[in-house]
């Protein structure tokens, strides 16, 4: 683990001697995965302690290393959503969502991004997809918020129109944490803290 930390550090803004940072991660050759979900489980750690552009740099060599790992895909989008980032948010939540299909999480985050964008309709169509997954996986969280912010919608949609619950999304979005495999079986997702410690 000490040299993946070692080389994700090598890639930090101001200490990379030349070449972009997926290149001089991928010349280090290959890790074991469980090395690299160590190193995942650091950067959601300073993720959600304040430390997203440093969350963003490792989870970033972690997608180089192993761009097949839906993980680091999905921790990488919620790194660039924290920052406000949302079309590279977007993306690799796309890209999370095509490596495993069945994961609920890239739906959920990217439907939060459409509504926080006041595009309520493919919000409403990622949550009930992301819902449906949930369900299927038995990830009781992630179907509770699912159908929690489909209500929402509904209820918003009703009462006020398209646009007040687009301005109202933006004060209220949650994401979904990522969460590392272990011993083949993922472990549960836990709910984003409010907005407000959002970065």
């Amino acid at each position: 683990m000490q040299e993946v930390l070692q080389a994700l550090n090598e890639t930090l803004p101001g200490r990379a001697t030349g070449g972009s940072e997926t290149t001089r991660v991928l010349r280090l050759g290959e890790y074991a995965l469980d090395d690299l979900l160590a190193v995942a489980e650091v950067a959601h750690h300073y993720l959600f302690s304040g430390g997203a552009a440093l969350a963003r740099t490792l989870f970033h060599g972690l997608a180089a290393i192993a761009p097949r790992e839906p993980y680091f895909a999905l921790g990488l989008g919620l790194a660039h959503d924290h920052m406000g980032h949302g079309e590279a948010a977007l993306h690799w939540y796309q890209r999370a969502a095509k490596l495993d299909p069945m994961d609920p999480r890239a739906d959920i985050n990217q439907a939060e991004l459409y509504v926080r964008s006041g595009e309520l309709e493919r919000a409403t169509l990622l949550l009930t997809s992301g819902r449906r997954k949930a369900e299927v996986r038995g990830e009781a969280e992630l179907e509770t918020k699912a159908t929690a912010l489909l209500h929402h919608l509904q209820a918003q949609n009703a009462s006020f129109g398209s646009r007040p619950m687009a301005a109202r999304a933006n004060r209220a979005s949650l994401g979904c944490v990522v969460r590392p495999f272990r011993g083949g079986r993922r472990e549960p997702p836990e709910p984003t803290p409010a907005r407000a410690r959002r970065r």
